[in-house]
C-alpha cells in the first residue's frame, strides 16, 4: 500500500509522542505586555514568539504595539528634552539679564546744592533828635508864682520874680542885665569884676556874684550869694 504523506509539512517535525500546544505563550506573554504599555517585553516576547508556528498573529499584534510605544516614548522623550533645553536657556537668559540691565543704568550721582543764606540789610539805625522845649520868655509886667525865681525876658535881659514896685502881687520884673550861665549854687566862687551880677542856682533861684564887702562888681575874690544887693 502506497502512503500518501508528503515530505516537509508540520507532520514531518511533530513528535507524536508529544502533545502540541494550542497557543503560543511567547505570543501571549508579548501581547499582553503591549497592552500594559510594557514595550521591551512586548517586542523581545513578540520576536521569541516568531520561532513558534503557532501564535504568530498574537506576535506580530504585539510587536506593532510594542514599536508604537516605543516611538512614542523615543517621540516624547525628544520633545520634553528640547522643552527642558529651552526652559533651561529661558531661565539662565533671565538670570542673567539683570546684571545686563544694571550695567545699563546710569550713575547717580548726588550733589549737594549750597544752600544760599539772603542777606538781610540791617535797617537804617535813626537817632532821635532830642526834643527841645521852646518856653516863653515872660514879659516884663506879667503874674509869677514863686518869689526870687529868675529866667531871661524878651530881651535877653535877667527877669526875676518880685513884689518890687508896690506890686500887689509877684510879677515878673527886668533887671537891666544879662543873666550869667550856668548853675551856681551859694558860697560858690566868682569873680565879681568879669562876671555878671545876677546868676542862678541850681533851683531856678537868683543868686549874685558879691566880694567880700558885698558889693557886685568889684574886686576878683567873691562869691555867689541869696542876697542880692539892689545896688
Amino acid at each position: 500500500m502506497q502512503s500518501t504523506h508528503r515530505p516537509g509539512t508540520i507532520a514531518d517535525y511533530d513528535d507524536p509522542g508529544e502533545p502540541q500546544p494550542v497557543i503560543n505563550p511567547y505570543a501571549v506573554i508579548a501581547l499582553v505586555a503591549a497592552l500594559l504599555l510594557v514595550f521591551p517585553i512586548a517586542i523581545i516576547f513578540g520576536l521569541i514568539a516568531f520561532t513558534y508556528p503557532r501564535g504568530r498573529g498574537l506576535a506580530w499584534s504585539a510587536l506593532i504595539l510594542g514599536c508604537l510605544e516605543l516611538g512614542v516614548v523615543l517621540t516624547i522623550a525628544v520633545i520634553g528634552g528640547n522643552a527642558f533645553d529651552n526652559a533651561s536657556s529661558a531661565l539662565s537668559t533671565s538670570s542673567a539679564r539683570p546684571s545686563a540691565y544694571a550695567t545699563q543704568f546710569p550713575t547717580v550721582i548726588e550733589t549737594t546744592v549750597p544752600t544760599t543764606t539772603p542777606s538781610v540789610e540791617p535797617a537804617p539805625t535813626t537817632t532821635a533828635r532830642p526834643t527841645t522845649t521852646t518856653t516863653a520868655r515872660p514879659a516884663a509886667g506879667s503874674p509869677c508864682n514863686e518869689l526870687q525865681r529868675i529866667t531871661t525876658g524878651p530881651d535877653g535881659n535877667a527877669m526875676v520874680c518880685s513884689k518890687g514896685g508896690g506890686a500887689p502881687r509877684p510879677v515878673w520884673q527886668s533887671t537891666g542885665e544879662p543873666l550869667q550861665s550856668g548853675t551856681h549854687d551859694e558860697g560858690e566862687s566868682c569873680d565879681p569884676s568879669s562876671t555878671t551880677r545876677l546868676g542862678q542856682n541850681s533851683e531856678g533861684k537868683v543868686v549874685q556874684c558879691l566880694n567880700p564887702e558885698g558889693q557886685p562888681g568889684e574886686g576878683t575874690d567873691g562869691e555867689w550869694t541869696t542876697e542880692v544887693n539892689a545896688n
